[in-house]
């Protein structure tokens, strides 16, 4: 008996290859706009945000939603929206602790502002009085701390030093001898003074930029995974409340447990909450049009369907949702077989990522097999 005749996905504009190629990118590294199906809440949060920057307010925002839900996604569209108006930081939480704790998302974050940059802000402010009287805030250690390490620079800068005291400033340890040379208080930064030198680098560095800083932490709940000793998660919330007071805008994005365990079961945090927002489960049609807006190349009638082969032929690594095209039953077969995983229990939630595994594992089989499009008998053997 003779399957029936799948139809293809078509669209009125193709490239010279022969398919239609949409804007939208999953990589969000690439292409920010990824939120067509649920961007009116990505616009909303991003409408709140300049709302406070235009009124010169900083602001703590959380983001929490189950893994694969989109968080990431959304930090790096409110990224893009945003950069015009605030400096913006992007970090993620590291998947290995090997300082335990605080002091590892630190690094990243000083990292991500780059020695040269940070270099150039001390340079910059050295020999400025008003740097150290003009970054006044709520904690008084901070400023003592900055006060001791551009006292150092002042007087002892040079390559060498620079290369010591920058491997401080990340929470690397450094040797007794190095610290007693450079007049440095200790071998290694405590988080309290991570926490204050932090504050007072994102004041210096909204004057330098002229524009506010704007710092987003994603992947918190790496720590939830990882820090499982009460002293350690406490120690954690310790700095977090301490960043959390400093003056400068943050927006965190977690798990829900994570955000529990780690953030919300702290009350001096929560009351510092400018707003919170969740990133609900999806709903079948939504899974259903974020999935065909993550497919890229459709077959048309009128296209050689071994192109899509040999566009890849030997070189798999590159191989990409985009790489065959897929038809529509397919489509809505793997939509219907990740409901069917919820339905059933072993799935949490719905969400992107199940469906664009299976759509994976459906484009590699049809690699391996050297099938010129993907129908739903692809996606069957996908199943298996």
């Amino acid at each position: 008996m003779s399957r029936k005749r799948e139809k293809y996905l078509t669209f009125e504009e193709s490239n010279p290859y022969g398919f239609r190629r949409p804007s939208i990118k999953i990589d969000p590294d690439k292409d920010n706009d990824v939120f067509l199906v649920r961007r009116d809440f990505a616009e909303s949060i991003v409408k709140e945000i300049l709302e406070y920057i235009s009124a010169g307010q900083p602001f703590s925002i959380v983001i929490d939603g189950a893994p694969g839900i989109g968080k990431t996604h959304l930090l790096r569209f409110i990224e893009k929206k945003v950069s015009s108006k605030c400096k913006t930081l992007y970090v993620k939480v590291p998947d290995s602790f090997p300082k335990k704790g605080y002091l590892d998302l630190h690094e990243s974050i000083i990292f991500k502002i780059g020695e040269d940059k940070l270099k150039n802000l001390f340079l910059r402010t050295r020999d400025l009085t008003s740097f150290i009287n003009g970054t006044q805030s709520r904690s008084k250690a901070k400023t003592e701390f900055t006060c001791t390490l551009l006292g150092i620079l002042m007087d002892k800068i040079n390559e060498r030093n620079w290369s010591v005291f920058y491997s401080f400033i990340t929470g690397n340890k450094i040797s007794r001898t190095e610290a007693r040379e450079l007049g440095l208080p200790r071998e290694r930064i405590t988080e309290q003074d991570a926490v204050d030198f932090l504050g007072d680098v994102a004041e210096a560095l909204s004057k330098l930029e002229g524009k506010p800083l704007l710092l987003l932490v994603d992947e918190m709940d790496h720590f939830d995974a990882l820090l499982t000793k009460r002293e350690e998660i406490l120690a954690l919330q310790h700095a977090i409340r301490g960043l959390f007071e400093k003056n400068f805008s943050k927006i965190f994005a977690f798990t829900g447990r994570a955000q529990e365990r780690i953030f919300m079961s702290d009350p001096t945090v929560a009351r510092r909450i400018t707003f919170s927002k969740t990133i609900e489960e999806y709903t079948p049609e939504e899974l259903r049009l974020f999935l065909k807006e993550q497919i890229k190349y459709f077959r048309l009638e009128n296209f050689d369907p071994t192109q899509s082969i040999k566009k890849i032929e030997g070189i798999p690594e590159h191989i990409t949702i985009d790489s065959y095209p897929f038809t529509e039953e397919a489509l809505e077969m793997i939509v219907q077989k990740t409901i069917e995983a919820k339905e059933k229990g072993s799935l949490q939630n719905l969400r992107p990522q199940e469906p664009m595994e299976l759509a994976m594992r459906t484009v590699f089989h049809g690699y391996r097999c050297k099938k010129p499009y993907l129908d739903t008998s692809a996606v069957e053997v996908s199943l298996q």
